[in-house]
């Protein structure tokens, strides 16, 4: 009965110690003691709305860097940056290497485009037509819609695909 219990806390013991080893030598591994590039710039990126073009822009003096910046960072995607993304930036296109100010970004933004102007909602071809002046009527149409029983609904249907397109 004592080997049978030695023998179990043996291998429990073993089997720890084994687990102890393999987690020591995983976390070693994942530990680097030197960059890979060593020298190269390394930019995190701590703002949103950063851009491989503004990295390239602050660090190089032009924006037109970004894929210089790209090649040397093939695993980066250039339309998902997040922040923590680690961004290699060459040497040799250095002109600063003081870090990023977020002033820097939002001053890259473009401004917003005001909102187009939108059409009420309750105006139908046939209101737009009792708006449009009686010598506005003789001027003939490229393709005037075709005229039968039901004139006025394939009128109102014309006007309705012709306002459609000028939307467009």
């Amino acid at each position: 009965m004592k080997t049978y219990l030695f023998r179990l806390i043996a291998k429990r013991i073993f089997r720890a110690l084994i687990v102890l080893v393999f987690i020591s030598l995983f976390a070693c591994a994942l530990k680097q003691t030197s960059p890979p590039f060593p020298n190269d710039y390394y930019h995190i990126v701590s703002y949103q709305g950063e851009t491989l073009s503004a990295i390239a822009a602050w660090y190089t003096g032009s924006a037109k860097n970004w894929p210089k910046i790209l090649r040397k960072n093939p695993n980066l995607n250039p339309y998902r940056i997040r922040r923590g993304d680690r961004v290699i930036v060459p040497r040799s296109l250095l002109v600063q290497d003081k870090s990023m100010p977020e002033s820097f970004i939002n001053s890259k933004k473009p401004e917003p485009e005001p909102e187009p102007e939108r059409l009420i909602i309750g105006i139908t071809p046939s209101s737009i037509l009792s708006r449009v002046p009686k010598e506005m009527e003789k001027i003939p149409l490229h393709n005037p819609p075709p005229q039968d029983l039901y004139g006025e609904l394939q009128r109102d249907r014309f006007l309705k695909t012709a306002l459609d397109k000028l939307d467009k």
